[in-house]
């Protein structure tokens, strides 16, 4: 067997851990250099499928019944967006690192980043519209540790967004080797704008494809992308700049939101989400006075 040659019994689930368990544990030299050699391989094989997409129309139930929560968020900074996800009638959970003010400086942790124009697209195919009222982020550019979130409150309601499944947080943490699916609304692959009020239908809908977890040990969560397609627009399967903000599904719950993605290396981060960061958002927002102006 040559050195970039992997069995075709060896799954991505196989490769992801022993990675884990080499770093871990400690391995040879050796034992470092064989896993990054199986590893080189699985990256061709995805390079190479990139361009031959496949579409699986099934989502798990659960992710199926909460893809209508995925949001364009826009007017972030002149030209550019942010996905996100909808938590209830009245509020959208997004990345930090996205949300600025009118110069384009970070947005200071409590505030009005402008007018945000959010719109989502509803189980009925209907476009949904809102505009932000408030908004608190924890980001911090030179403190990367603080999780890189952010909770919007929208002055009209969202309930359209969330049926027929409102979003469920998960109560476990992410696993390793762990599918994850994404819904969000980056641009497609040739730079075209997906955005539910669009005038081509097949822009309106979300991306929405799967990823493995990989846990490292300082406890960050990689993506390793480019398996399957979900979306009823144009295909995808790898997150690229817009992605941020949006939702990482497991098959019944939101574990995270993405981070960021490294096109076109099938690469990226989740930012994990738990109840008491939630809790924390919801706290922080509604002790921050309402300094939007109207």
């Amino acid at each position: 067997m040559g050195k970039h040659e992997i069995p075709s019994t060896y799954s991505r689930r196989d490769l992801f851990n022993d990675v884990y368990n080499i770093a871990l544990l400690g391995g040879t030299a050796t034992a470092v250099s064989s896993a990054l050699g199986r590893a080189d391989g699985m990256y061709e094989n995805w390079r190479r499928r990139k361009s031959e997409i496949q579409v699986f129309p099934e989502l798990p139930p659960a992710v199926a019944a909460m893809q209508h929560s995925a949001v364009l968020l826009k007017n972030i900074v002149e030209g550019s967006a942010l996905s996100g996800v909808v938590l209830d009638a009245h509020h959208v959970l997004t990345a930090g690192h996205g949300l600025r003010d009118a110069e384009g400086e970070l947005l200071s942790y409590a505030g009005c980043a402008g007018a945000i124009q959010i719109h989502g697209l509803d189980v009925r195919g209907n476009p949904v519209k809102a505009q932000s009222r408030k908004v608190v982020s924890s980001f911090q550019d030179q403190r990367f540790y603080i999780p890189d979130v952010a909770l919007i409150e929208t002055i009209e309601s969202l309930q359209a967004l969330t049926y027929p499944r409102r979003v469920l947080i998960s109560p476990t943490p992410i696993t390793n080797g762990e599918t994850l699916y994404f819904v969000n609304y980056e641009p497609t692959a040739h730079k075209q704008n997906r955005d539910p009020l669009s005038k081509n239908k097949k822009l309106q809908f979300p991306a929405i494809y799967s990823g493995t977890a990989f846990m490292r040990p300082d406890g960050d969560i990689d993506v390793n992308y480019g398996e399957h397609n979900f979306g009823q627009g144009y295909p995808d399967n790898d997150a690229r700049p817009g992605s941020s903000g949006g939702a990482a599904f497991n098959d019944r719950y939101l574990v995270g939101i993405s981070n960021r993605g490294d096109t076109p290396d099938y690469y990226g981060v989740v930012q994990p989400i738990t109840q008491p960061l939630i809790d924390g958002l919801f706290y922080s927002l509604r002790y921050n006075q309402d300094n939007c102006q109207r």
